[in-house]
């Protein structure tokens, strides 16, 4: 049993908890919506739901009303995971309530749209960009409003999801499983960030060519989006930046998100320019362009966290590292 539960605290061990929870957020996400989109499918497809839908406007709509359920079984996986094997409380992995937590994530959503504007100003100055004088639709029979609608949804819920397991459980697991007494917070909270900003990057270039540059652009915006919750212990910045990243970068300036075109922007966008710099057809993060917005963004949070407070939880040894019962500090990675 040794090489599964820890003998200080009897835990299950660092990888195993890692494993146990992906399986369990993949297992709830998809109990929740996958039985209710099939269900509601079939339902259309006799006329008896949305009849009046072509499939392309279902489609989105559809997924506008999974798309919070997928998110809430992953949001209870995590929280159950996070009781149950981890013998934490939920605001201990960044999830808690309230009026700082929301003044967090609203911080994080504009300064998503600040960088995407950015973006969007240097490229067009460039003459990278060139902008139609309608706005862009995928689909003729979907309206914007709806497709607006639904990259807004879709937005929100990965921006919880995503940071939730990305950064609330990965990065919160590996920095302790890689804390010892002879390694500092500092340096343990420092290589968990850039493992899970790793593991973050390859999980988004598994369905697009990969490339160094597009790799390393995706390492830099996971540091980016983990910086709002190292440097406040709330995830609340982490998901609100994610959200408004994806958000401004592709329902409202027309570019790809990680290789994706939103079915519908605000801005019909013609992108030329070096792919280098630009990302070309897999969106900004995959070029410089996304690695300088993401050093900025961290320059950003890291000044708004110490005008806020004062030293950050990390700078002042304040980071959330309560043990749970039977705990023993700096062996909780073996």
């Amino acid at each position: 049993m040794r090489l599964f539960l820890h003998p200080d605290d009897g835990r299950l061990r660092l990888p195993w908890r890692l494993l146990v929870h992906g399986a369990a957020a993949l297992l709830c996400g998809a109990g929740a919506a996958v039985p209710l989109a099939e269900g509601l499918t079939a339902l259309h497809r006799r006329g008896l739901f949305w009849s009046g839908l072509s499939k392309e406007p279902y489609d989105l709509a559809i997924n506008m009303l999974v798309g919070p359920l997928l998110t809430a079984g992953i949001v209870l996986a995590t929280v159950l995971c996070t009781r149950r094997f981890d013998r934490r409380e939920p605001h201990e992995i960044g999830l808690s309530a309230g009026g700082r937590w929301l003044g967090h994530w609203l911080f994080g959503a504009a300064l998503g749209g600040v960088l995407q504007a950015a973006i969007f100003l240097v490229e067009y100055e460039l003459g990278w960009a060139r902008v139609a004088s309608h706005p862009r639709l995928a689909h003729p029979e979907a309206s914007l409003a709806l497709c607006v609608g639904f990259s807004a949804a879709k937005a929100v819920c990965v921006g919880v999801y995503e940071e939730v397991v990305s950064r609330g459980y990965q990065l919160r697991n590996l920095a302790e499983g890689l804390y010892r007494r002879e390694r500092s917070i500092r340096a343990a909270l420092f290589a968990g960030t850039l493992l899970s900003s790793v593991l973050f990057a390859v999980l988004h270039v598994l369905s697009a060519p990969l490339s160094p540059l597009r790799v390393t652009g995706l390492v830099f915006d996971g540091i980016l989006l983990a910086s709002g919750y190292v440097l406040t212990g709330s995830l609340g910045v982490s998901i609100g930046l994610h959200s408004g990243w994806n958000f401004f970068q592709g329902a409202v300036f027309g570019f790809p998100v990680s290789g994706d075109l939103e079915p519908g922007s605000l801005v019909d966008l013609t992108q030329g320019g070096p792919e280098w710099f630009t990302g070309g057809s897999f969106g900004p993060e995959g070029g410089v362009a996304g690695i300088l917005a993401a050093l900025a963004g961290i320059a950003a949070i890291t000044a708004w966290a110490r005008a806020r407070g004062g030293p950050s939880p990390l700078e002042a040894g304040r980071w959330p590292w309560r043990r749970g019962r039977g705990y023993t500090a700096g062996r909780s990675g073996k």
